[in-house]
Parts: C-alpha cells; sequence; structure tokens
C-alpha cells in the first residue's frame, strides 16, 4: 500500500524518537488509497446533498430557503445601482423589501446593509437578469474562479504534480468551496487575490502583489489582516502596493456612488458593533460571539476575544521577523493566523 512521502529525517534524540513514532503511525493511516477513497466520497456526497437541494424548479431550494442565500442581498444592491437608487444600499427597510419583491418566498431572510458599495457596483449587471439566471451565472463564476485559483496554486506546488488525481479529489471536496457555493459567497475573490499574490511574489513581484492585495478593500477586514501581517514582516513593498490598490477602488467607487454613499457606508461599519448579535447570532461565528457565552459583560468580553487575536498575531512575530521569512511565508501566514484577529475585534 503505498503512503504519503515523509518529510525527511527527524531530529536525534529522545524527541526524535516519538516524532518518528508518531509520524510512523500516522503513515499507516494516512495512505493514498485511502485519501483518494476518502476524498473521493466526501466531494460526491457533498455535491450530491446540493445538486438534491438545488433541483427543485424556481428560486428557493427544497428546504426553503433562498437559492444561494447570501447573492440575494448582492443582487438587491446592484438592483440599486442599476435603477439609480443608491441613497437605499443602507437602508434596512428598502432592502428587506426589495428582497421580499424579488424573492417572496423569503419572510424569513433578513439582511443587515453592511457591503461595500463596490460590491453593489460589481454585482449590478447580474442584476439586470432574473434571479434564478443570475444566481446561476455567479455559481459558474464561483467554480470558475475557484479552478482558476487551484490552477495558480498548482502551478507551483511542484510536489503535488506526482499526485493528480488525489489534490482534484481534494480541491473538489473542500467544505469551503461547497459553503461559498451553496450561499453565493463573495470570499472566492479574496482566494483568487490571495493565490495571484502568492505567484507575483514568487516571481518577486512584491509590489504587484500588494496592488493585488488591496482588491481585498470591499471587504476592509480582510485588508487589515493581510495589511498587518505584511506590515510585521517589514514587507514595505507589499504594504504600500496593498495601500495603493485599496485607495485606487475606495477612490474610483466614491466617484461612482459619491461621497453620500461612501458617508453612509463608512456610518454603517462604525455602528456594527451595535448589531452585532444580529451579525453572529451563533458562538461560532467569531471569537467575539465564542466568549460572549462565558463571560457576561461586554467591554470585558471585547477585551478578552481582542487579546486572544493579538496573542495569535504575537505568536508568529517571531516567524514574520526570522532573518530567512519570505513574503511568501508571510502569505501562507496571513491564510490561516491573523484571521483570528479579524474574529476577535469583528462584532
Amino acid at each position: 500500500m503505498q503512503r504519503l512521502p515523509s518529510e525527511g529525517p527527524s531530529p536525534a534524540g529522545s524527541r526524535g524518537h516519538d516524532e518518528r513514532r508518531v509520524a510512523n503511525r500516522s503513515a499507516r493511516f494516512v495512505t493514498l488509497k485511502r485519501l483518494r477513497v476518502y476524498a473521493t466520497l466526501i466531494g460526491a456526497t457533498l455535491w450530491a446533498v446540493w445538486l438534491v437541494d438545488f433541483s427543485v424548479p424556481g428560486v428557493v431550494d427544497r428546504l426553503g430557503k433562498v437559492k444561494g442565500t447570501d447573492f440575494l442581498q448582492f443582487y438587491v444592491g446592484g438592483a440599486f445601482v442599476r435603477e439609480g437608487r443608491l441613497n437605499e444600499l443602507y437602508d434596512v427597510q428598502a432592502l428587506y423589501t426589495r428582497s421580499q419583491a424579488t424573492i417572496p418566498g423569503s419572510r424569513d431572510t433578513l439582511y443587515m446593509p453592511i457591503q461595500s458599495p463596490q460590491t453593489s457596483l460589481v454585482f449590478s449587471p447580474l442584476a439586470g437578469l432574473s434571479y434564478g439566471v443570475a444566481v446561476t451565472i455567479w455559481i459558474a463564476l464561483i467554480l470558475l474562479l475557484y479552478a482558476a485559483s487551484c490552477a495558480i496554486t498548482w502551478r507551483h506546488c511542484k510536489a503535488l504534480h506526482k499526485y493528480r488525481y488525489e489534490t482534484i479529489a481534494c480541491a473538489i471536496a473542500f467544505p469551503g468551496l461547497y459553503s461559498t457555493v451553496l450561499n453565493g459567497q463573495t470570499s472566492i475573490i479574496a482566494l483568487l487575490a490571495v493565490a495571484t499574490a502568492l505567484l507575483a511574489l514568487r516571481n518577486g513581484w512584491s509590489f504587484a502583489a500588494g496592488l493585488v492585495l488591496g482588491c481585498l478593500a470591499f471587504k476592509p477586514h480582510w485588508l487589515l489582516a493581510a495589511g498587518a501581517v505584511f506590515f510585521v514582516a517589514r514587507e514595505w513593498r507589499v504594504v504600500a502596493g496593498a495601500a495603493i490598490g485599496a485607495a485606487g477602488q475606495v477612490g474610483v467607487t466614491a466617484l461612482l456612488v459619491g461621497p453620500a454613499v461612501m458617508n453612509a457606508y463608512w456610518q454603517t461599519l462604525l455602528a456594527i458593533q451595535r448589531i452585532g448579535d444580529l451579525l453572529e447570532p451563533f458562538p461560532g461565528d467569531s471569537l467575539r460571539s465564542f466568549f460572549k457565552v462565558f463571560v457576561p459583560w461586554p467591554a470585558v468580553m471585547s477585551l478578552v476575544a481582542l487579546g486572544v487575536g493579538v496573542a495569535l498575531l504575537g505568536s508568529i512575530y517571531p516567524l514574520l521577523r526570522a532573518r530567512n521569512a519570505s513574503p511568501v511565508a508571510a502569505l501562507r501566514i496571513l491564510a490561516s493566523g491573523p484571521t483570528a484577529l479579524y474574529a476577535a475585534a469583528r462584532p
């Protein structure tokens, strides 16, 4: 039975012996055959469930939810842009009323208008189509952008090239893809931005990588997480590129929607703390909502959650400041650890 290759020789001593024993024990279970079978079964199960759920006619799925649930708010925002009703982008009642008019069966679906104006601008072309057609096109775009992100990453992960089937099977079975498609979310744009930035960094194009990461400005917390990592790593070209890219995106958006809409957006961001319970009804939504279960005092709870996020960033600080650290390593860290800083600070 073929097993995954080991990472190389372990350090000497009792610690090294323990590590070899754990590695050998894991290798007996994590085999290529099992990886192929598990990934295939998980992928087949997830997408079979999705097909059954979406197979009913109309724009409401078999469970009674709007197909591409989160896409509805993007669609309505795009419709406001197309109709010149920019002043209603951050009006809760207007968003709810238009959502009901678009999908009459979505009475229990309520969105808070917290999406950026640039998101509404991007989705305005799709808002010219019927909801069913628009959500189908968006799901197809999600799959296309995901495939592009995987292809960009695959190009530089040469160790995976001899495991083509396993890599494709795991990519298809990735629960994050399933969730993004099921809910019609925009996180796929961030994935493509990070994959493209990684490609640029591997080619030594630090400033270009920053410009690409600046595209994350449509979700400010993502941009702040990226900026924090590269700032700590002292990758100033990446930081400068991200700042310029973000400023350009925000500037163009302001010209298109006007200062009144931008001001309404900033006021909405400032008010998020007051509506945190609506945005995060479950304890697992963020560190803040998690600690709220155990800490009854809001101020203390926020400090504890923020402290955990800062501690996580502090734990990777030596890695970012190491003499042999690279921008690529910083981007890998960006994809995992410091996102908890956002999770702590968000409402």
